[in-house]
């Protein structure tokens, strides 16, 4: 065998070496990167689902809050009035809010006044546990049994089964529109999860899942015991690998904690595929453009091949430590190797892309979750977590921090007169007016419950937030949003409490904010439409317990 020869087999054989461990490290790396790409983008559309759920689950606590706590309820349960059913029971009602079922029970779970509908169908429906028109107080429903026995703990929610199949719930104590009690009964809403709820859940999520109900023991021993267990965090899905598609399921419990239904849907392999595509696609090229050159250019192979394949191996390893995927190797080579290179900066690109769609995903998901819905200004929950955040702040910097909490003026009668839908109008018109009062990045406006809102005013003394209140509620007069249940005014008004603090170590937020709640009352107990400063009252009036 000739010198040539043997040199052209050892430089072919030692090239298949090569190859093959290329492809292991391609293997190792980059495809464990697209299935981890893949893993995460399957848990997060199982969890939209579940969040999906629990965010009907919160707007159908808010409807069921504007019920419960409201005088008339409160007054319904004496006098069961025909024209309060006349006025909020009827039909219309249940359609019009998608609600399924409104029960009014007694403190002792006896049912003073209840409905259940099939929306889909436009009849009424019977439910197992309420036909006999009383609950055990242990019922899950209202769970009188509460170890704490304050109005609060009877708020319950969750997902409970049914003879119409799985539903979301919530049931509050019914108090005075002021929140005060005690509490003479409780007020249960609920919404079954049928195919009109599914295909709701289906257009928000941009997910085509489906819902397994009823469920088995053997259904739900099949799941776990033939499908692989993913734990995330709070979430807990199973999943089986085909080759084309993932099954993924998760089991969505009601409120004892069992599972009342599972949640199915197939999720494309797409990303692996294009993974493996692009693993033999680079693979290939390699091959053949090794093949060429250590045919042509055997002299030059430390220079040509070697040392590019270094870097190229290099590049991968980074990747693996670092998992830097925004950077590119970039390879200048008007060759094979330089395809090859080439091609691998595609699939980190592609990596890289995906990832960055799922972050943008989330943070979309996040800002969703402080907006409030109605108004579209911030809720409750982003409320609570800048006042911590800037009350932080302005101790560091020793810093004034306002408080405004605002409130519409006779909202409940304005919802008599005008409806609910004029109603959310005009808290729509009142959030605007917020928004457009307050112009620093660092000031926010949000709804703070109800027709209650609240604008928090860093680095602003007392003068300053003065003006601003009186900016907010000028503005709403010249809005001239017509009120004819107020008492003060033809026009809807605000009243607006306000407090001011240089925020020290050891003060509590809770005091503040309390603060600003006192400051608020003396706004309405001395005429309303008008913003009151905490402390600055007229002697006649006594502080509130």
């Amino acid at each position: 065998m000739s010198i040539r020869l043997r040199a052209f087999i050892d430089i072919i054989l030692f090239f298949f070496m090569i190859a093959v461990s290329v492809y292991a490290i391609q293997r190792a790396v980059i495809y464990a990167s697209f299935l981890k790409i893949e893993h995460n983008e399957t848990t997060e559309n199982i969890r939209r689902v579940m969040k999906s759920i629990d965010r009907e689950i919160y707007h159908l606590d808010k409807l069921c809050r504007d019920r419960a706590q409201w005088t008339d309820s409160y007054n319904f349960i004496d006098s069961l009035s025909e024209d309060y059913i006349a006025d909020n029971l009827l039909y219309e009602t249940f359609k019009n809010n998608n609600i399924n079922l409104i029960f009014y029970f007694k403190n002792d779970g006896a049912v003073l006044w209840g409905k259940a509908y099939d929306l889909e169908k436009g009849a009424s429906v019977v439910i197992d546990f309420l036909k006999d028109n009383r609950l055990d107080p242990s019922h899950p429903l209202i769970s009188l049994s509460s170890p704490n026995g304050d109005d609060k703990s009877k708020i319950k929610t969750g997902v409970i089964d049914t003879s119409q199949g799985p539903m979301i719930f919530v049931t509050r104590p019914i108090l005075h529109s002021n929140g005060s009690g005690p509490a003479k009964g409780m007020l249960a809403m609920g919404r079954f999860i049928n195919k009109t709820m599914i295909d709701a859940l289906k257009d928000q999520t941009r997910i085509d899942f489906e819902i397994g109900y009823p469920l088995g023991e053997e259904k739900i021993r099949n799941i776990k015991g033939k499908m692989a267990a993913n734990i995330e965090q709070d979430l807990t899905f199973y999943t089986v690998d085909r080759d084309q598609f993932t099954d993924v399921k998760t089991l969505y419990p009601d409120v004892y904690g069992n599972p009342v239904f599972s949640i199915y849907y197939i999720f494309a392999r797409e990303i692996t595929k294009q993974g493996m595509t692009s693993l033999w696609y680079a693979l290939l090229l390699f091959i053949s453009a090794g093949l060429i050159i250590s045919f042509i250019m055997n002299l030059r192979l430390q220079y040509n091949f070697i040392r590019p394949l270094q870097r190229l191996t290099d590049h991968v390893l980074r990747y693996e430590n670092e998992e830097s995927y925004p950077v590119r190797l970039n390879l200048d080579r008007r060759d094979e190797i330089g395809t090859l290179a080439k091609s691998f900066d595609i699939m980190m690109q592609t990596i890289h892309e995906r990832t960055e769609e799922l972050k943008t995903a989330n943070e979309k998901l996040t800002q969703l979750s402080q907006i409030d819905g109605l108004t579209g200004i911030a809720n409750r929950r982003m409320f609570n977590e800048s006042i911590a955040k800037e009350w932080r702040r302005m101790a560091r910097e020793k810093g004034y921090l306002s408080l405004i909490l605002a409130d519409v003026d006779f909202f409940k009668k304005y919802n008599d007169i005008y409806g609910h839908q004029m109603g959310d109008d005009c808290l729509v018109e009142v959030a605007r007016t917020i928004a457009q009062s307050v112009h620093r990045p660092e000031d926010l406006g949000a709804r703070y419950g109800g027709e209650e809102f609240a604008v928090i005013l860093p680095n602003t003394d007392e003068k300053g937030a003065f003006f601003i209140a009186e900016k907010i509620r000028t503005t709403l007069m010249e809005r001239n949003i017509e009120h004819k249940g107020s008492n003060i005014n033809p026009s809807v008004t605000m009243s607006l409490g306000l407090c001011t603090v240089l925020p020290q170590q050891g003060d509590e937020i809770s005091d503040f904010i309390r603060n600003a709640d006192h400051a608020l009352y003396f706004a309405k107990e001395t005429g309303r439409n008008r913003t009151m400063i905490f402390g600055q009252y007229p002697e006649i009036l006594p502080l509130p317990k």
